[in-house]
């Protein structure tokens, strides 16, 4: 897609990826997404959801113990998320290469936690 020519994409999950590696979608990981808090109907299993600005990313690694912040490459069919309502912001693909790793301090992960998505806070995904 053109209007996404030149932007950089990251995505926030869990740790344990490597350079190089693709991150894939759920169906096919059969690993819980964050993305299913708040977005039941809209949320595909199938795709691989991205962003275009770090500190949105961050929201969804602070929700795994040792969350990462990848920068990544997406592959394949590239569209736009259709729950975001801020256009430009969230994507959705087949899968992503990483490109970048990066890790977030606990403070960070705890600000995030405390402020941003205490809905999140208190999912099963927090506890694990």
């Amino acid at each position: 897609m053109d209007e996404c020519h030149g932007l950089t994409f990251w995505h926030g999950g869990k740790e344990g990826r490597k350079r190089g590696e693709f991150l894939l979608p759920p169906a096919l990981t059969k690993v819980q997404s964050l993305s299913e808090y708040g977005a039941a109907g809209v949320h595909r299993t199938d795709r691989v959801y991205l962003v275009t600005r770090p500190e949105a990313a961050i929201i969804y690694a602070a929700g795994w113990p040792n969350g990462m912040l990848y920068e990544v490459e997406p592959i394949g069919f590239l569209e736009a998320d259709p729950d975001c309502t801020m256009p430009g912001l969230s994507w959705q693909c087949e899968k992503a290469r990483v490109l970048k790793l990066v890790r977030l301090s606990e403070d960070i992960r705890r600000m995030v936690r405390a402020r941003i998505a205490p809905n999140l806070r208190n999912s099963m995904i927090f506890h694990r």
